[in-house]
């Protein structure tokens, strides 16, 4: 009796059981079914955003293309997912490795295309970023140059002004020599570091006499021909603008660019003028046709460059480059030294010695 009755209670175990795992089978079926239509509907909707991507790729539409960048990410990212949740349900079902794999092919398939749909979009972001960036510095040396033409219009107004400045300066001063000539002979010592200046400036004042008030005609004079601190400027600019094109990689010609920028952007420097300029870098670089190449190579952030800047990639070209002179080549660059720099005013220590 008690033998039957632990039959039928093991019998009773053994079915429920049975039926538990019956319906965790059945629950795992719905389930996998439920995520494979909802992996289906992602899949067809990331297959319509990716061919989405040629309509939008013509127009260069930045923000349709982040917009859809981030769509196609997303729903690449769900079907990953849900691609992942229905394989541990098959594993589960007992399914083997190799009927997992033939079944998710087409969806790692659709899942590549996607990652190159996205890469592609990324390119043409980027490709529009690059074309605004070269855009807004095009303005900006337009801007620049246009700058550079009023300060040029204004320089030749000045120099008319300053032409009856100094008409009426030098008259002022024959007329008081006329009177000093009827003064009794005095013995007047030249003005102090007139030696100092270059001929072409000492002419300007050679005729003043050798008085007191004559200080002040001087200085009046030198003031106005040569003291103006955008006569100056100016001067540097031009030369800056007149530097030659250099096509080739003659080590000579480009060491020769070099010192004469360097000049000028020292000079500029100085004056705290730099800055005024920073807009010529560009065209400064474009004349350096034969070399620009070798100076920006491995510098992405060249388009921002400043004047010192190029002069530090010059000085390591031509330290890479080093200009081979014969015998010939440097007496006769001795016996005709010539440099390209604003006129001078006055004359150097080893000038005076000579």
């Amino acid at each position: 009796m008690n033998r039957d009755k632990r039959v039928k209670r093991t019998d009773l175990q053994f079915s429920t059981s049975e039926s538990a795992r019956a319906r965790a089978k059945n629950q795992a079926v719905v389930i996998i079914k439920k995520e494979t239509t909802e992996l289906d509907n992602k899949i067809k909707l990331l297959k319509l955003k990716i061919a989405k991507t040629e309509e939008i790729i013509p127009k260069l539409d930045q923000q349709a293309f982040e917009r859809l960048q981030l769509s196609i990410s997303s729903l690449a990212s769900a079907v990953d997912e849900l691609k992942l949740k229905i394989e541990e349900g098959k594993i589960g079902k007992g399914e083997s490795e190799e009927e997992i794999a033939l079944w998710g092919e087409e969806i790692e398939a659709n899942l590549e295309r996607a990652d190159n749909t996205t890469k592609r979009i990324h390119d043409a972001i980027k490709a529009i970023d690059l074309e605004e960036q070269e855009r807004k510095a095009m303005e900006k040396h337009k801007k620049n140059m246009e700058f550079e033409r009023q300060l040029l219009e204004q320089r030749e107004e000045f120099e008319k002004a300053r032409k009856h400045e100094k008409a009426a300066v030098l008259e002022s001063g024959a007329a008081k020599s006329s009177v000093v000539a009827k003064l009794p002979k005095l013995s007047i010592t030249k003005l102090s570091g007139k030696e100092l200046l270059e001929k072409h400036v000492r002419n300007d004042i050679e005729g003043l006499p050798f008085t007191d008030d004559s200080y002040d005609n001087t200085k009046a004079i030198l003031e106005v021909e040569y003291g103006q601190p955008a006569d100056i400027v100016n001067a540097y600019v031009k030369n800056k603008m007149e530097l030659p094109v250099i096509t080739g990689v003659n080590p000579r010609k480009v060491k020769e660019f070099y010192k004469q920028l360097r000049h000028n952007v020292q000079t500029l420097d100085t004056l705290e003028r730099l800055g005024d300029v920073k807009g010529n870098v560009r065209s400064t670089l474009d004349e350096l046709k034969g070399v620009k190449v070798d100076l920006v190579h491995g510098n992405e952030g060249w388009r921002d460059w400043d004047f010192k800047d190029v002069l530090r990639e010059l000085k390591k070209w031509t330290d890479i480059n080093p200009v081979e002179e014969s015998m010939t080549e440097r007496t006769s660059v001795k016996s005709n030294p010539k440099q390209t720099m604003p006129t001078r005013v006055f004359k150097t220590h080893s000038q005076l010695e000579t």
